[in-house]
């Protein structure tokens, strides 16, 4: 288990499952590139930095982006970007780089912009591994999870199966947290076979 006690930030990874799970994704696979989509105030990227070498981190909300900026200028192999999360990932993403892990957390307010986060992924035709924060954990959403406020969408494996299946041509396996620490949010991990 990796102490993250002594880091002082609101971050996703304040949850000690959702670190040491990332963790242990990332051996298996062999990441390289770690891209989050929501930023908040850095914290996560700060977090993840020490652990994998190169770190992108996506904010569309200018205030956000100006917190992140500061809680982030000294983490050199931090890359903090502003503006739309899929319009990013389609330049930080490189063809066929499977060595890559997507934390997809920008999904609040009335645009959701996941299911273009998945469209990007398949055109670039990879393989990464991702986790989606905020997610339902069947069968009974024990965890906290996103429902869109303008029509009421579950942020769920319905929601996403069509483009998961795209992505992975049917070729992936999943799993949902089973337990969290100071964030109570559903979070799925989603990953090639191998």
């Amino acid at each position: 288990m990796t102490d993250i006690s002594s880091i002082p930030c609101r971050s996703a990874y304040i949850d000690q499952y959702l670190l040491d799970t990332t963790i242990d994704l990332c051996e298996k696979y062999k990441i390289t590139k770690f891209v989050e989509t929501g930023s908040y105030h850095g914290g996560s990227a700060k977090i993840v930095s020490r652990y994998i070498r190169e770190v992108h981190t996506i904010e569309n909300d200018p205030d956000l982006f100006k917190i992140s900026q500061k809680n982030l200028k000294n983490y050199l192999n931090v890359t903090l970007h502003f503006g739309n999360s899929s319009e990013i990932l389609n330049k930080v993403l490189s063809e066929g780089d499977d060595n890559i892990f997507l934390f997809l957390d920008a999904h609040w307010g009335l645009y959701w912009p996941l299911l273009d986060e998945f469209k990007v992924i398949k055109q670039k035709n990879i393989k990464p591994v991702i986790a989606i924060h905020d997610f339902f954990v069947p069968p009974n959403g024990q965890f906290g999870y996103d429902v869109h406020p303008g029509d009421g969408t579950i942020l769920n494996f319905d929601y996403i199966n069509q483009s998961v299946n795209e992505i992975y041509d049917g070729q992936y396996e999943y799993f949902y947290n089973t337990k969290c620490s100071d964030i109570n949010s559903g979070i799925i991990y989603i990953y090639p076979k191998k």
